[in-house]
């Protein structure tokens, strides 16, 4: 059955990733007799019942734009570099329902349930340039079959779950709710009751009193009237007196009394003092402004304690891939692990005798989990293990992992 016939039915995603392992595996095998596929698509790949992949349809005819990589649109010859954006276009296609495109957006966005590594390893196949792309599939089929056992009985969710059914027969039915209106009535009658009683409480108490009777502002009842004195035989005009129009403080002058006769015991009682009249203005006092107000200083704020940076995570490295280059011009190692940044520097050592020959031409981070480094081989670099690991600034390294370099 072709690929994209076989993509068309709904397939487990342990399914899917046995034909990423077997597809790997096969264009790897193309790739080490020194050939290139010219048309590697969905279309060109046969899917045995076993799950492996037979790749003759693919010898010939060219790859379809969505599979194409971008070097082949120039000159359109086959090369190794271009069946892995191949494979790794039919790979996304097979775990996201769409092929990539031309700005392809990550794989673990569009499918969570992928895992991170297998993810990656598959963004890496479609890089724009060639160089940065791995020199083969080895990685991609190591992941895949370890994330088969844990992904059997797991599939690509094509709807959403069926609602649960009714109970079986015989099985107690879910308990409905009780109703509460009886408490809600006893409530409102209480409440009513209440509201009665306090009504007929005021009326009799002196009248149930009003709004503006209750947001009114309360004012000091006026003291009692005190009995006006017996008008004098020859009474003499008081003087107006300076105090009620002026603010000053100096007490008016007394004006001299008029001999006459002797003033009865009402008159020798204080005179009341004289109510304010509309006329007159009587000075306020002005209460003192607030200390805030006269500019007195206040309490500073207390500053914070300064918040202590976060603990940095420490560097690990997990994975290299792939575990075998062959010396040729340029070699891609995936360093993959956890808590990478981007300040980090792969160095390389050999594991028998001095660095001969292998050199770090540029590296790439690409997230805290994987970082790409480009490597160049001389063809004088003594074949043999080679380990590779980061540094930071501050010189402390990771673990080291180990590579072959072969003839």
């Amino acid at each position: 059955m072709r690929l994209d016939e076989w993509l068309k039915q709904s397939r487990p995603l342990a399914e899917r990733l046995r034909v990423i392992e077997r597809l790997s595996q096969a264009v790897n095998e193309v790739h080490d007799r020194g050939e290139a596929l010219g048309g590697l698509e969905p279309a060109a790949v046969e899917v045995l019942p076993d799950g492996s992949c037979d790749l003759s349809p693919a010898r010939r005819g060219n790859t379809s734009p969505p599979y194409r990589a971008p070097e082949r649109s120039s000159d359109g010859q086959p090369s190794a570099e271009a069946d892995v954006y191949a494979a790794g276009a039919v790979f996304y296609e097979m775990l996201a329902g769409r092929p990539p495109g031309t700005k392809p957006k990550p794989l673990v966005e569009v499918r969570p349930e992928v895992p991170r590594d297998l993810a990656d390893a598959i963004m890496g196949c479609l890089e724009r340039a060639a160089e940065w792309r791995p020199k083969d599939l080895t990685y991609v089929a190591q992941v895949a079959a370890a994330q088969q056992a844990g992904s059997r009985g797991g599939g690509v969710p094509t709807r959403a779950p069926a609602p649960p059914r009714a109970s079986r027969a015989g099985a107690r039915p879910p308990a409905r709710p009780r109703r509460q209106w009886p408490l809600a009535v006893a409530a409102v009658v209480l409440l009513a009751g209440a509201a009665a009683g306090g009504y007929f409480y005021l009326q009799q108490s002196g009248g149930v009193p009003t709004l503006a009777s209750l947001t009114a502002p309360r004012r000091t009842p006026a003291p009692p009237p005190v009995a006006a004195p017996l008008p004098a035989a020859n009474p003499t005009p008081a003087a107006p007196s300076p105090q009620a129009a002026t603010p000053r403080a100096t007490p008016p002058p007394t004006a001299a009394p008029t001999p006459g006769p002797r003033p009865t015991v009402a008159e020798t009682r204080p005179s009341p003092t004289p109510a304010p009249r509309p006329d007159v203005v009587v000075p306020t006092t002005t209460p003192p402004p607030a200390a805030s107000e006269v500019g007195e200083p206040t309490a500073a704020p207390v500053a914070a304690p300064p918040v202590a940076p976060a603990a940095v995570e420490p560097a690990l490295l997990t994975a290299v891939s792939p575990l075998t280059v062959r010396r040729t011009a340029n070699a891609l190692l995936d360093i993959r692990g956890s808590g990478l940044r981007p300040e980090h520097k792969a160095r390389l050592s050999r594991a028998k005798g001095p660095l001969e020959g292998l050199t770090v031409v540029r590296q790439r981070y690409v997230d805290s989990t994987l970082v790409k480094v480009l490597l160049n081989l001389e063809p004088t670099a003594p074949p043999g293990v080679y380990t590779v690991s980061l540094v930071d600034e501050a010189g402390v390294s990771t673990n080291a992992l180990t590579f072959t370099v072969s003839k």
